[in-house]
């Protein structure tokens, strides 16, 4: 087995990274559906209709191999990537994650909970960003582009072209500005089932690429004019949720009351919950599997 320590990320460094300055209030692993609060009856997905996966982007360049990684750097379009993924063979989720200003790649251990190691021992990919190509936009404070969003494709095609992933999991998640950088995939990139942000929102509110997809979100933050970090982030957070769930999507908001350098405690109440929310939401899940909260959500989490 291997194991990947979670390694607290200190509150008062994060707090100093998660700079959010332009990030205005403008902008089963394979089939696991175990711990899913009231879902649906019957059949080998608990009595949800089984759709077809997204069209997905094709392959630009020779891929590197990618099967059982465990934090390693890989270079796609010429952007490093840190990698966690199963052994071969073995299909599972597709996670990208972006992290905070100045923050590692490694975050993304602490922002999804028991996904790396889950990832590495039973299959699927997770694709932490180091840096960004600065091409595009920009989609916060100048940690992350749009222009970034292609190599997520580059990586999303050659995690498919090798056997590795789910087409039907694909979800992203970000802290901060790299908040911000998932917000703006939700409007760039129609493969997208789920999300999980922490405490940043959209640039720019948009229109979802596909109509007939609509992602589930899981937004966490603080309070209300105390999450600040040169905005309010945190109605910077409500009104992505706000949007998303006026477009369709099943959006659950957690407010645990703290302020921006609660990253560690942030990330503690919502990562593990946030792990299973993305197994539970598929690409196009029907019903939602949802009716109300699963045990492992903090009290403070509800849906909208």
């Amino acid at each position: 087995m291997v194991c990947i320590k979670a390694t607290p990320i200190p509150t008062a460094v994060l707090g100093l990274l998660l700079v959010l300055n332009a990030c205005s209030a403008h902008e089963s692993l394979g089939r696991n559906f175990q711990g899913v609060a009231e879902a649906g009856a019957g059949g080998p997905d608990g009595g949800r209709s089984v759709v077809a996966g997204p069209t997905l982007p094709k392959v630009k360049e020779s891929c590197p191999a990618m099967a059982g990684l465990s934090g390693t750097n890989l270079t796609f379009l010429g952007s490093a990537v840190t990698i966690w993924s199963g052994p071969s063979g073995s299909m599972g989720p597709m996670v990208f994650y972006w992290h905070a200003t100045s923050a590692a790649s490694d975050e993304a251990i602490a922002g999804l909970g028991p996904g790396t190691r889950e990832v590495v021992n039973s299959g699927g990919v997770i694709a932490s960003f180091v840096s960004s190509n600065a091409t595009g936009s920009n989609t916060g404070n100048y940690t992350w582009y749009t222009g970034d969003f292609n190599t997520a494709d580059e990586i999303l095609a050659c995690a498919k072209q090798q056997g590795l992933i789910d087409e039907t999991r694909i979800h992203s998640a970000g802290y901060s500005p790299g908040s911000c950088q998932t917000a703006a995939m939700v409007y760039a990139r129609s493969y997208l089932a789920s999300i999980l942000c922490y405490s940043g929102g959209a640039m720019t509110l948009g229109t979802l690429p596909d109509p007939k997809n609509h992602p589930a979100m899981l937004g966490a933050h603080g309070a209300v004019g105390s999450d600040v970090f040169g905005i309010d982030i945190a109605v910077n957070t409500m009104l992505l949720e706000n949007d998303l769930k006026g477009k369709g999507s099943f959006v659950i908001d957690c407010d645990d009351g703290g302020d921006h350098q609660a990253a560690g405690t942030r990330m503690g109440g919502a990562a593990a919950p946030g792990w299973q929310f993305f197994k539970d939401h598929p690409y196009k899940v029907e019903p939602e599997p949802y009716k109300s909260l699963p045990p492992a959500f903090p009290a403070y989490c509800k849906v909208l």
